[in-house]
């Protein structure tokens, strides 16, 4: 099986060896239905006007990344992080990608083979509403719901 980075990287070197040049790339992920042009919009002209490597989009976590444990083998919980008791809204804003929109340049992306070059990317805030990444049937439902439920801002 292919990752989303496999293919793009090989599409670019295939219009490369057929005399086609691109500067930027834009990757828009299926699974990310919620997406609106507004946000894909924001995020090219957040790219264009910071002169980085890349733009990612994200949206806020919904819990503290410091409440995550591992399981080891007897069932017993392991802490991966020191700090991991406080309140949730004692801790420092956190976010995650959420797949929705990925923007890079052609030249980052052959040479690093990543979407997000860490060194140089500026994260794009979607709300959670508009973050479903259907990987399951569960996010599928909740996609139908958002776009089904006339109250909702997507």
């Amino acid at each position: 099986m292919s990752s989303s980075i496999d293919v793009v990287t090989h599409t670019l070197k295939w219009y490369q060896e057929n005399g086609v040049e691109f500067t930027d790339v834009v990757l828009l992920q299926p699974t990310s239905p919620l997406r609106q042009k507004s946000s894909i919009t924001g995020a090219w002209e957040l790219y264009q006007e910071s002169a980085v490597d890349s733009v990612v989009s994200v949206c806020e976590v919904e819990h503290p990344i410091q409440w995550t444990y591992k399981i080891d083998n007897n069932g017993f919980m392991c802490n991966l992080f020191e700090e991991h008791d406080k309140r949730s809204q004692d801790y420092e804003k956190q976010y995650r990608l959420n797949g929705a929109i990925y923007i890079t340049s052609a030249h980052s992306l052959l040479v690093k083979n990543t979407l997000i070059s860490t060194s140089s990317s500026v994260a794009y805030l979607m709300t959670n509403e508009l973050s479903v990444d259907i990987d399951n049937i569960r996010d599928f439902e909740l996609a139908e719901f958002y776009l089904s439920n006339p109250y909702n801002n997507t």
